[in-house]
């Protein structure tokens, strides 16, 4: 059972009670306080800055903190600064924009249920005692329904980052998590109140929808990386072609190395596709069988270009370490590639090796029995 929900964090109301109403930073993010310079307790940061200190530090450096806000547009209001409490703004980066946002506005927070075993999936990193809370409140909530014994486990950093997560008196005193912490001192009871909701709604069977969309940037981002121009094979040489071919024969423990003729992988990074395949033959089928892909933990898959970086000739080598359980068999290794040319148009093409012997009593290191 699986439920999941986005929302939007900048602002947040948390209603604990009718007469309980807590709302979150407007459209503040992380405010960049000191204590994060001053790094953690194993070793020195950038100095003036010092953790557990709200009033010495920012002084020294206030006019380069000036000077960056004004070219981020972002200074800080005094709201905001009301509303991050016991936090010095050093950078309002919750309000930087450009190129897009610095930090996540709408985040989201999922349920996996296998039984009575719960995987909370959040996008922050929680200290131990914030934790320790939020877990308590979505047990308390599934435990009912689930039974007492319903275990509940935090996976964090899960699709998005939102940085830290601190209680409200671990946020006071402000060390490297609570400088890090990015909507202020009540980040945790969003937190909370928006678990405690999904895990009500899974218990009621009842869905429960996203207040908010992610945004999406993908065809924004900026990338200091060249384009690719062009893509060319040597001379008599085509793409796929195998530049060095497998052995003969492998034994389990054995790692197999295959190198293509190929072009820049940039120009189709093949999601949910595959660069290669680990291929079997199955005689009764009288065909090749993809047994393993780059998906695997078995294979690797290298690009270089062998005569300098400028060059547009490229290589690909595909490993195979063979694992202990593998099925005794014919086997070969295929790659799949885009090449570019001058005028721009990328043209798939394969790349097939010579086939090879996989095992022990079928086989002798001259080839296949």
């Amino acid at each position: 059972h699986v439920m999941s929900i986005c929302y939007q964090m900048m602002p947040f109301v948390c209603r604990w009670s009718l007469s309980s109403i807590i709302e979150h930073c407007p459209a503040v993010g992380e405010s960049l306080m000191r204590a994060y310079e001053a790094k953690w307790t194993l070793g020195p940061g950038v100095q003036p800055f010092y953790q557990s200190d709200n009033h010495t530090g920012l002084a020294p450096a206030s006019g380069l903190v000036a000077i960056v806000n004004l070219a981020l547009h972002s200074k800080p209001s005094s709201r905001q600064a009301t509303c991050q409490g016991s936090k010095p703004i050093l950078l309002n980066v919750g309000q930087a924009a450009k190129p897009y946002p610095w930090v996540p506005r709408v985040t989201e927070l999922a349920l996996l249920r296998i039984g009575n075993f719960v995987i909370m999936c959040l996008p922050g990193e929680f200290t131990t005692m914030a934790g320790r809370r939020l877990r308590n409140a979505v047990h308390a909530t599934l435990s009912p329904m689930l039974g007492a014994d319903t275990k509940v486990v935090l996976s964090t950093i899960c699709n998005t980052y939102s940085s830290y997560v601190t209680t409200s008196h671990e946020y006071q005193i402000q060390r490297y998590e609570a400088a890090s912490t990015l909507y202020g001192p009540h980040t945790l009871d969003a937190y909370i109140q928006t678990a405690v909701g999904l895990a009500q709604a899974m218990v009621d069977g009842k869905p429960l929808q996203s207040v908010a969309v992610p945004d999406e940037f993908e065809g924004q981002l900026i990338s200091f990386l060249p384009p690719v121009t062009l893509d060319t094979s040597p001379m008599g040489k085509a793409f796929g072609d195998v530049a060095r071919q497998p052995n003969a024969f492998y034994e389990a423990g054995q790692t197999v190395e295959v190198v293509f003729q190929s072009a820049n992988p940039r120009n189709n990074m093949r999601r949910h596709q595959t660069f290669l395949e680990v291929q079997v033959f199955n005689s009764s089928a009288d065909a090749w069988v993809a047994v393993h892909t780059d998906d695997d933990w078995c294979t690797k898959f290298t690009w270089d270009r062998p005569k300098g970086r400028f060059s547009s000739e490229s290589i690909v080598t595909v490993h195979w370490e063979v694992p202990d359980e593998v099925v005794h068999g014919k086997y070969r290794i295929k790659h799949y590639g885009d090449a570019k040319s001058l005028d721009g148009q990328v043209t798939a093409f394969e790349g097939t090796s010579r086939d090879f012997g996989v095992g022990a009593a079928m086989f002798t290191k001259h080839g296949v029995v």
